[in-house]
């Protein structure tokens, strides 16, 4: 027998579990509604709210009422709830500072990982994460002029991730504690949290020397790009090469500035004469998933051409997919969404059984460490920043080998 909405258990999702259910659902109508909307925008009936927060719907008035002695709502006869005014300030949250929209963002492997350990983080510290999503040069200019400064001006902390407007994150550094994510270089003043760029690439290059590879390429971005690791990515690969005393050849290069495709990267690969063709090659972040690609143009993994992965190690497990995918079916764009795929195991033996061989960059970690300078921050006013450079670690797989005899 179903059991009546009544006896349900109400979630405490929402927000802190010691303050009371109302003012929990208070908390998060604030938060997640009024702060995005303008005066004179209507909220959710009490019916539509009481069903989406699975609350009761005498709850919801309680908390509507305490929204309305702060000033935010006034009640319409007929109508509901109107918004007067955003909050003042939203205590124990930090705004999470984004570049690009939401669905770009949370494609990435990579960035899910720092995403969740932010919010693992944050609810570990009984603290709240307001996530905007597309934020530009607009942010934090003078009142009228932008869609986020509100937002940014009613919280207590900023964690900025890939934002270049140095002029904005020195502004917010000014109103409260920053941490940047992945940044050039650190700013002055402000907390920061990167990754050991060079390093990574130097580990994935010694790993691949060791095996005995002279001819060792690199595909990626090489530079004309916002991302920061990108320059110092490829400037430790052009290094390695005088690190360990070999040759260099800029066919080795498969740079991917101009928009180049998997297929003509493979192509260009194919095309060079075997004796100059480089025998393992270091991909970088999403272009690792599209080695289907390669292998669709025929290209033998490890026993033709090592590759190592720099990045998250589970990128294997969703890009590589679609990308084998779009193989079958046309190009990426008509690639299937996400959950109408085809089951694991109608994908061939080859790809279910590979490993990548992976430099990890340590994203979970970039997260909790973000989240506990913040903390540290708050705690006494005045501390120095701290700026934290996080190590890569070696992740053994199948696809890499020593060269090809005659290679």
């Amino acid at each position: 027998m179903p059991t009546s909405r009544q006896n349900r258990p109400r979630s405490d999702a929402v927000v802190k579990p010691h303050t009371s259910l109302a003012i929990r659902v208070a908390d998060h109508i604030r938060r997640e509604m009024i702060l995005r909307c303008r005066p004179g925008d209507r909220l959710p009936s009490e019916r539509e709210l009481a069903e989406q927060l699975d609350v009761s719907r005498r709850t919801v008035r309680s908390a509507l009422a305490r929204l309305g002695d702060e000033g935010l709502l006034r009640p319409e006869r007929g109508h509901g709830h109107v918004v007067t005014r955003p909050p003042d300030r939203l205590p124990d949250t930090t705004a999470l500072l984004l570049p690009v929209a939401a669905a770009n963002m949370l494609s990435s492997p990579f960035f899910r990982e720092v995403f969740i350990s932010l919010s693992q983080g944050m609810q570990q510290a009984d603290r709240h994460m307001l996530s905007l999503f597309g934020a530009g040069r607009h942010l934090l200019q003078p009142s009228g002029s932008g869609s986020w400064d509100p937002m940014l001006r009613v919280v207590d902390s900023l964690v900025s991730f890939e934002v270049f407007n140095e002029q904005v994150i020195a502004l917010a550094g000014r109103l409260y504690p920053v941490v940047t994510l992945d940044v050039r270089m650190p700013l002055p003043g402000i907390s920061s949290v990167t990754f050991d760029h060079p390093a990574s690439i130097r580990m994935a290059f010694k790993h691949l020397a060791d095996l005995g590879h002279r001819r060792i390429g690199f595909c990626g971005r090489t530079g004309g790009y916002a991302d920061p690791a990108v320059a110092a990515r490829y400037r430790a690969y052009r290094d390695a090469f005088d690190w360990l005393s070999m040759g260099f050849d800029e066919r080795w290069v498969l740079s991917a500035d101009a928009q180049a495709t998997a297929r003509a990267m493979a192509g260009r690969w194919l095309r060079l004469p075997r004796a100059v063709r480089p025998t393992a090659l270091i991909m970088v972040d999403l272009f690792w998933a599209l080695t289907p690609l390669w292998m669709a143009e025929g290209v033998r993994i490890p026993g033709e051409l090592s590759v190592v992965n720099v990045g998250v190690v589970n990128i294997w497990s969703e890009h590589v997919y679609h990308a084998w995918h779009a193989t079958r079916v046309g190009p990426w764009e008509a690639l299937p969404r996400q959950g109408l795929m085809p089951p694991f195991a109608n994908y061939p033996a080859e790809l279910t059984l590979m490993r990548p061989t992976t430099v990890e960059l340590p994203a979970m970690q970039m997260g909790q460490e973000a989240v506990n300078e913040i903390v540290r921050l708050l705690a006494a006013p005045g501390p120095a920043p701290r700026h934290v450079v996080l190590t890569p670690r070696f992740v053994p797989g199948n696809t890499t080998a020593v060269p090809a005899a005659g290679g």
